[in-house]
């Protein structure tokens, strides 16, 4: 394979400060990165060497390794109580150990990660060592609950703008397709919910130049939380009626519209709509704090004795989804290319159509898309559309008004539009 070197600048957060760092890697593999596999070798039992990696503070890290350390002694013991159990030993007990065994694992070489061993570690490891240091929050009325913060992410940073953070959250919604959730969405304008176009995709069909038709009775769901706490009252769910697909992008930005009914079910009024804000693009370029509201799914590559680890609720040991969370994180530190930014935020795949809201003020100023070669290039890279080519599509549908009074472009058929971009293009 073709040596070559690339040069990337990694952000160093620490307690009260941002190092930024130019850090020159020498990688291995153009053969894998053109075809998409990976940007550093994987065995066959999918370690792989990490070319990146967010690094942290001293802090930090140690408060990870420590939550991690903890976790592994939970896990620890009841692994051993299951192999001491007598007799033998049923298809459920055997599934359990070696669930457990392989958390274990991924518990362990999570540990030597959050010490800085970046050498070679699993796809699972890498898994745990990200819900520990970006847990995701339930959110209830006006509190937010994870089941562990070892980076003080609640008192350092969203306790401030809980508040905001409440507000926008109450016009975040859970779309469902008959009786299957398909991702996030939020409300703009009068009565319009943005999402992403892969998920209007999962809900709808074309039928002709421009037109869509919903695949089944498809509604929105705000609200959907969870108590946090005894005695506490969360916000009552509300549900409205998506009674067509507005609008579908001109160009490839993975964005759609969805015209939702002004009244709920119940008879309750949409929430307030939320507003995009427009940032320079270098802002993106690891250069800023983020959160991510929306309706994580289960993560297809976490085991279930790890999901219920990072998505129980005060009242339920069972990992519960479908629920409105709050995860946090950063840009990273690549680039804008297409429209598309590249952050470390948590996310699984509800989130698509999340809002990403800059933590330095509380802003909108993104929509979240989609997850990418998650394992192999960055550690907990994702990508978001920014609010730029956000307001620009929401001026195009006259859903806001356009900064430049240009004329509103008609809407396109998908079939022959350019795929969406990558956000991450070393």
């Amino acid at each position: 394979m073709k040596l070559f070197q690339l040069n990337y600048i990694i952000r160093l957060h620490q307690s009260n400060y941002a190092l930024i760092l130019g850090i020159s890697f020498a990688l291995v593999g153009a053969a894998a990165l053109a075809d998409g596999s990976g940007g550093g070798d994987s065995d066959a039992d999918g370690r792989t060497e990490l070319r990146e990696i967010p690094l942290q503070g001293p802090k930090e890290s140690k408060a990870v390794a420590n939550e991690l350390r903890s976790r592994l002694e939970v896990i620890q013991k009841e692994l051993d109580d299951l192999l001491a159990l007598p007799g033998q030993r049923s298809d459920d007990v055997i599934r359990r150990i070696v669930d457990l065994s392989e958390s274990v694992m991924n518990a362990k070489q999570a540990i030597k990660l959050a010490e800085g061993d970046t050498r070679s570690v699993s796809r699972g490891a890498l898994e745990a060592y990200s819900n520990a240091r970006n847990p995701f929050f339930l959110m209830c009325g006006d509190e937010f609950w994870a089941p562990r913060d070892p980076n003080r992410w609640y008192e350092d940073k969203i306790q401030k703008l809980a508040p905001i953070l409440t507000k926008i959250g109450r016009s975040v919604g859970l779309i469902i397709s008959g009786s299957d959730p398909k991702g996030t969405g939020f409300i703009v304008g009068s009565h319009y919910l943005l999402t992403n176009r892969h998920v209007l995709e999962r809900i709808a069909h074309e039928v002709g130049s421009g037109r869509w038709a919903l695949n089944a009775e498809t509604t929105v769901v705000f609200d959907r939380e969870e108590i946090t706490r005894d005695g506490k009252h969360c916000n009552d769910p509300k549900t409205h009626i998506v009674t067509a697909v507005f609008a579908m992008p001109n160009g490839n930005e993975d964005l759609g519209l969805l015209l939702v009914s002004s009244t709920s079910t119940s008879g309750g009024a949409l929430p307030p709509p939320l507003s995009v804000s427009v940032r320079p693009l270098h802002k993106f370029n690891g250069n800023m704090t983020i959160g991510v509201i929306g309706y994580p799914g289960p993560p297809e590559d976490m085991l279930p004795s790890e999901q219920e680890a990072n998505f129980r609720t005060p009242t339920h040991s069972a990992p519960q989804f479908q629920l409105k969370r709050f995860s946090e994180g950063y840009t990273a530190a690549v680039p804008v290319k297409g429209g598309m930014f590249s952050h470390l935020a948590n996310t699984t795949d509800g989130n698509s159509g999340s809002p990403v809201v800059d933590l330095a003020d509380g802003t909108v100023v993104g929509v979240h898309a989609r997850g990418h070669n998650r394992f192999f290039d960055v550690l907990g890279y994702n990508c978001g559309v920014v609010g730029e080519r956000v307001v620009s599509f929401l001026a195009q549908s006259r859903v806001v008004p356009h900064p430049t009074g240009a004329a509103v472009t008609s809407l396109e058929s998908v079939k022959n539009r350019a795929p969406v971009p990558d956000c991450y293009q070393p």
